[in-house]
């Protein structure tokens, strides 16, 4: 403990050389505030009284808790005096002078941390970038307006087979969540693409996952190929209809290619949905034909089985309202009849038809390698080395300004 703690006097005198610049015996004695002959005393003894060793330690540590507001920085009278006066630039200068002189007495410490950074650059450059280009398109979708018609019509009934609601997979507002999806992706890596890197017509999921065909087979390879591809594409959606759709590659062309691919896959895609939801219709609309048409035909026969055992029916006010209603009702049955035909004649058109589902505003075209350059990452690099060398070099003179505190909590822990 401190109570227990001896400290001999030639260490103790080192400190208050070291902290206090105090070397003679009168100064120590001016400082501790006590007679030259205590300290002679001390010094015949080589030992200090444990109070005084406390004195001196905390002075030590007050002088720790002040050493940056002293050294390298300004107090608020200080600012206050910068703004009403142009002599309190003088303490400015006088620290930057200070700052700048430990750090040329210690700019080995600066040099070696450059050089240390520069080669991290060096390392950078050589091993880890790689280039990037970025090819951006623009497209519009198209909305079928028969497609729309079916699904008007089907709703008349209280039947919801889909159509411009966003329930269904080939509604325009999908788009990017389609063009993002594992199932678009899937498709796109099955696609063939050439490159100077890997050659000629190579499926995408071996570009991709730089393996060999044969390896590229497996689920896993397959996995990675589509993570790495959703990795690359990016969508935007504005406030307006048009959808941007940006792939990052390894070489300019294959980006293109890339957005290209994208496109028409999610042309393919998107008729995928289309189609199925026609044959949904279409199925729909043959059902209630069938509803329909048997119903017509069950009233049609009764209608002629009452024609037939009414057949003075001018004759009675009665028979000749019942005749009007099944007239009526036949017409009605007729009208529906003949509307559900017209709308199964549409559904197949449609089906067959070549659908215009996106419209390309602005085709895919690469930009430059979008990564850093050589210069760039060379000067991010000297100014990492800069600030760290700087801060080392604060460090180790603060270390060095401050060190008796750790010999005292050092021997006082011992």
């Amino acid at each position: 403990s401190w109570k227990n703690l001896k400290l001999k006097f030639t260490e103790f005198q080192k400190i208050l050389e070291t902290n206090f610049d105090t070397e003679k015996l009168s100064d120590i004695a001016h400082e501790l505030e006590v007679t030259s002959q205590v300290i002679n005393n001390w010094k015949i003894k080589n030992k200090v009284p444990y109070k005084y060793v406390v004195k001196i330690r905390n002075k030590i540590k007050d002088q720790k808790k002040q050493y940056f507001s002293n050294d390298y920085s300004l107090g608020a009278a200080d600012l206050t005096q910068i703004v009403g006066s142009q002599e309190s630039l003088k303490p400015i200068i006088e620290n930057l002078f200070k700052i700048y002189s430990i750090i040329n007495n210690q700019k080995k410490y600066l040099i070696i941390s450059i050089l240390l950074f520069f080669a991290f650059a060096a390392l950078h450059i050589s091993f880890f970038k790689y280039p990037k280009f970025v090819s951006s398109a623009k497209i519009l979708p198209v909305t079928n307006s028969s497609a729309s018609s079916i699904s008007a019509f089907a709703t008349q009934f209280g039947v919801s087979v889909g159509g411009k609601d966003a329930s269904s997979l080939a509604d325009s507002k999908l788009y990017p969540d389609i063009i993002k999806s594992r199932r678009l992706a899937s498709m796109i890596i099955e696609d063939s693409f050439s490159t100077e890197k890997f050659g000629q017509n190579i499926p995408l999921k071996n570009i991709l996952t730089n393996q060999t065909i044969k390896n590229s087979a497996s689920s896993l390879m397959k996995k990675i190929a589509i993570k790495n591809l959703l990795n690359a594409i990016e969508v935007k959606n504005s406030k307006s209809p048009l959808i941007t759709i940006s792939v990052t590659s390894f070489e300019p062309s294959l980006a293109s290619d890339l957005v290209r691919s994208i496109i028409k896959n999610l042309i393919k895609l998107i008729k995928i949905f289309k189609l199925s939801e026609i044959e949904e219709k279409k199925l729909f609309i043959n059902n209630r034909i069938k509803e329909v048409e048997s119903t017509l035909l069950k009233n049609e026969d009764e209608f002629k089985t009452f024609r037939e055992q009414n057949r003075n029916i001018n004759s009675s006010p009665a028979l000749l309202l019942e005749a009007e209603r099944f007239e009526r009702v036949l017409d009605v049955q007729k009208e529906i009849y003949i509307t559900l035909k017209s709308e199964l004649e549409r559904a197949q058109i449609e089906e067959y038809e070549d659908m215009s589902i996106i419209q390309v505003l602005d085709g895919p075209e690469s930009s430059g390698d979008v990564t850093l350059s050589y210069a760039a990452i060379s000067f991010l690099y000297l100014v990492l080395g800069v600030l760290i060398g700087v801060a080392i070099i604060i460090m180790e003179d603060w270390y060095r300004k401050n060190k008796s505190i750790f010999i005292f909590d050092y021997t006082s822990k011992n």
